[in-house]
């Protein structure tokens, strides 16, 4: 599904603010989604949910990030 049918799906942008968008030459995802936000149109929280992202807490992505180290390729180097 296309980002513009997601976001016109979960009611957070209405078919007038996507051919606004389009009518501005946006018609590519990641410029659909530059322009929604720049506009005020929804917020990046908005578009995430929407998209069934999940916002990690910072502590929970550097307990992560360290974890990778443990992680070894078949020659037992660290892989990041």
């Amino acid at each position: 599904m296309r980002l513009a049918d997601v976001l016109v799906k979960a009611g957070l942008i209405t078919p007038a603010h996507l051919r606004a968008a389009q009518g501005h030459g946006h018609v590519s995802n990641k410029r659909l989604a530059t322009y929604l936000v720049d506009n005020g149109v929804l917020t990046t929280d908005q578009m995430a949910v929407a998209l069934d992202y999940v916002a990690m807490p910072a502590p929970v992505v550097k307990l992560i990030e360290g974890q990778w180290k443990n992680i070894k390729d078949a020659s037992g180097r660290p892989i990041y």
